[in-house]
């Protein structure tokens, strides 16, 4: 505590818990205070409060990665400075995730993600890591179906993905992840699959 007081590059990796009150990857308070590369990791962990990456009045680069069966039941605060980053790994949870101060591009990646956003969500990466992530496991609901998800996948040559909106039910828009056989390569997969 303190005017100038920094908190920078420090890590909170909390697993297979519970938490009652806050967690902060960095706790920095004063008027020209700052924290910058801070990270939170929470796995299979529920937090009764807020999290924190960076309670600071400036300063970016801070991440937060929810994994598993986490919940969160206040706010997640990326932080008040820019390059702020969520990633959702294989996360679950029915809890909506209320978040503040994150203006990078969310990331959600795994096959058994499924979440639902509280507020509007202005740009969402969904990443597809393999043929596993296919069938339709990966949900993302957002409140506004104006939301922006695009798609990525690394080109194995084989599948191609789709992500489409679904029926809207209570002011969520559902999005589902698809994925089928590229007609035009199958020949060639077959092929490498027999060598």
């Amino acid at each position: 505590q303190g005017d100038y007081t920094t908190a920078n590059n420090n890590r909170v990796w909390l697993a297979n818990t519970q938490i009652t009150g806050n967690v902060y990857g960095a706790l920095a308070e004063g008027v020209h205070s700052s924290a910058s590369q801070n990270e939170v990791i929470l796995q299979n962990t529920t937090v009764s409060g807020d999290v924190y990456a960076s309670s600071a009045e400036q300063g970016g680069n801070n991440t937060v990665t929810l994994s598993g069966q986490s919940s969160v039941l206040g706010t997640i605060y990326g932080g008040n400075g820019g390059n702020n980053q969520l990633t959702l790994l294989n996360f679950q949870s029915d809890q909506a995730l209320s978040l503040d101060g994150f203006d990078k591009p969310y990331i959600i990646s795994g096959a058994d993600t499924s979440v639902t956003f509280a507020q509007n969500v202005a740009q969402g990466e969904v990443y597809v890591q393999g043929i596993s992530d296919v069938d339709g496991r990966v949900i993302i609901q957002t409140p506004d179906e104006n939301s922006n998800f695009s798609l990525h996948a690394p080109n194995s040559g084989v599948y191609t993905y789709s992500l489409t909106p679904q029926t809207q039910a209570s002011g969520l828009t559902g999005w589902l992840l698809s994925g089928g056989f590229s007609a035009p390569r199958a020949e060639t997969y077959a092929q490498t699959g027999m060598a």
